[in-house]
């Protein structure tokens, strides 16, 4: 009785909270991929494990040429997360030092946009065509040192680690490398690739963060596929088998793998309600189910995807939502096996009382509702063909509520299991519904 009391309280204060909101910060890193270059050009970084970085937009920063501590202009509701828009504006620093070094991957950004000149802060700055070029190009790039550096040092697994939303970048890299520790504890040594992205950063409840990265995570998972078109250019130019792709994700890290991996239009509100998107989806309207040569839906022999704490809705996967009769939908990469944690106590997931399917604010159930799991993902290689197959393992662990971090899931028992199936088919151990 108390809960049922509370329920519609706390809905509406969240709704009433949720409209005062301001807009969050955007997370930068363009300290990071300056310190990302130096030790390219100074250290041998011992491992071989790659970074990339990604606006919110998802355009990929170069990785080299830009400042370290660039003058930013405007906020977040304005656009300004976007790398064109702060190139573009008069009082941009971004492109002030590329004429200095124009075999830097920042002057082949600039040169774009040397004429370009648009004030985001007051106008709606469309991408133009030459930057789109450039940004292929910067993408296909990262797949081809991608093919380089395991090539290098003779690995045939890659794995992708990706964050959540409001996560800044000492946050997202502290709980990578617990992971790649539990990796290679277990004996697994793939190529690691760590992709940080804009996923805003401010407190859900006084900004919009969650609703902003609703919009950012599928497009940075769209744009994403440029880079593994990439590395399958150079792969197959080089007359070499294609790697066997590994994704490790937590939480609305799930947002950029359904972009990535497939058409997660009908999952998202912010992708198919039009008094909610942004303005610069218009490519991942018509490419979002891998249609054209431009954006194609990923195609490698094996890719095992483990999600931990999965904050989207089952649809996301399934592709059942009624918003894209028109276009095929729900994971469309072919030889895909998908791992999902369980967590009917996470607190995030369940939005404190166990709202993880109230649409409204974006349902959270794939990672928490053993009921979808059990209706819609367990057997999804029975009605998808791309689908190899589907596990999860029960993470929930006792008191009244779970915590929601990578490190606070890694405390089962159930995390070495998880991550050997990332690796390898399993026959046990895993969730039977």
């Amino acid at each position: 009785m108390m809960i049922n009391y509370f329920l519609p309280v706390f809905i509406l204060s969240v709704s009433v909270l949720t409209s005062c909101s301001s807009a969050p910060n955007n997370v930068f890193y363009f300290s990071q991929v300056a310190e990302a270059e130096r030790k390219s050009r100074d250290i041998q970084l011992p491992d071989g494990s790659l970074q990339i970085f990604i606006d919110a937009f998802g355009n990929v920063y170069p990785k080299t040429g830009y400042p370290s501590t660039p003058n930013l202009i405007g906020n977040s509701a304005t656009g300004a997360g976007s790398l064109f828009n702060q190139s573009v504006h008069q009082n941009s620093e971004l492109c002030l030092n590329s004429e200095n070094n124009p075999g830097s991957d920042a002057y082949l950004l600039c040169q774009t946009i040397a004429t370009e000149k648009c004030d985001f802060e007051s106008q709606s700055c469309s991408t133009t065509q030459d930057w789109k070029s450039a940004q292929k190009q910067l993408w296909h790039k990262e797949g081809q040192l991608i093919y380089e550096q395991a090539a290098r040092l003779g690995k045939d697994e890659v794995l992708f680690l990706i964050h959540g939303f409001n996560n800044t970048y000492s946050e997202s890299s502290g709980w990578y490398e617990n992971v790649i520790n539990e990796i290679h504890a277990q004996g697994f040594d793939p190529l690691m690739v760590e992709l940080y992205w804009d996923g805003f950063n401010g407190t859900p409840l006084f900004t919009k963060s969650w609703g902003f990265a609703q919009s950012a995570g599928p497009l940075v998972g769209f744009k994403l596929r440029q880079l593994f078109h990439g590395m399958e250019l150079a792969y197959n130019e080089n007359d070499i088998e294609l790697p066997k792709i590994r994704m490790f994700s937590h939480s609305s890290g799930a947002f950029v793998i359904g972009a990535l991996l497939g058409n997660p239009y009908s999952a998202l509100p912010n992708l198919y309600d039009e008094d909610r998107r942004g303005t610069d989806f218009s490519e991942f309207y018509e490419h979002r189910d891998g249609s054209g040569e431009q954006y194609p839906i990923p195609n490698f022999p094996e890719i095992r995807v483990g999600m931990i704490a999965a904050a989207t809705s089952t649809d996301t996967f399934t592709g059942v939502g009624k918003q894209d009769p028109e276009r095929e939908s729900g994971l469309l990469s072919p030889n895909t096996t998908l791992i999902f944690s369980l967590n009917t106590k996470d607190w995030v997931l369940g939005k404190v009382f166990g709202l993880e399917n109230l649409n409204a604010g974006g349902a959270t159930g794939a990672g928490a509702d053993v009921g979808l799991y059990c209706a819609f993902l367990a057997n999804l290689n029975e009605h998808k063909e791309q689908v190899d197959a589907v596990y999860a393992f029960d993470f929930t662990r006792g008191g009244i509520l779970n915590r929601h971090g990578v490190n606070a899931y890694f405390l089962s028992d159930k995390k070495e299991a998880f991550i050997k199936t990332m690796f390898a088919a399993n026959d046990s151990d895993f969730y039977q519904c």
